[in-house]
């Protein structure tokens, strides 16, 4: 196997590449939004490891949303990736509670940490049991809420919420 890079994850060269390589499933690692015409490619299309759980917190990824909304708890979702943005089926989900350090900062830094160790093992159970997921274990996703770049007033809410939370554990 070869491994090539396309500049555009949204461009005709990666469409190119997924056809050319006659994909079976396609993995999304960071991306924003991923046309059809790409998720679309591959033969079962594309999954989405969301550095967050499902579809609580969907959108912009990360520990200080649940810290927002009062929630001591974060993880990771490997869905399906569908015409919405973090909406797909859920094919996997780990739920962690928060390690909360000293500052909003390490709390962050530190839970994206553990969530992404566990990416490849979450991986690799998806992977190995991919037909079987979608068929029987898959669970189509109820409504939730999206999140985008926190504002000013957000982040200060964030740091309220922090100390709170993080007095509480």
């Amino acid at each position: 196997m070869r491994y090539e890079e396309s500049p555009l994850a949204n461009g005709k060269e990666t469409v190119a590449l997924l056809e050319e390589a006659r994909a079976d499933l396609g993995l999304s690692l960071g991306n924003g939004y991923i046309f059809p015409k790409i998720y679309r490619a591959p033969k079962y299309g594309m999954i989405n490891v969301h550095g967050e759980i499902l579809p609580e917190f969907r959108g912009a990824s990360s520990v200080i949303w649940p810290i927002y909304e009062g929630v001591a708890e974060t993880g990771l979702t490997v869905h399906q990736i569908d015409d919405r943005i973090d909406t797909g089926a859920i094919l996997h989900q780990e739920r962690l509670p928060i390690a909360f350090g000293a500052t909003l900062r390490e709390t962050v830094e530190g839970n994206v940490a553990e969530i992404a160790r566990r990416v490849p093992s979450a991986l690799v159970h998806v992977a190995s049991h991919y037909e079987e997921l979608l068929q029987s274990g898959s669970a189509p996703q109820r409504e939730g809420r999206s999140y985008t770049t926190p504002t000013l007033a957000q982040y200060r809410r964030m740091l309220r919420q922090h100390r709170i939370l993080s007095a509480q554990s």
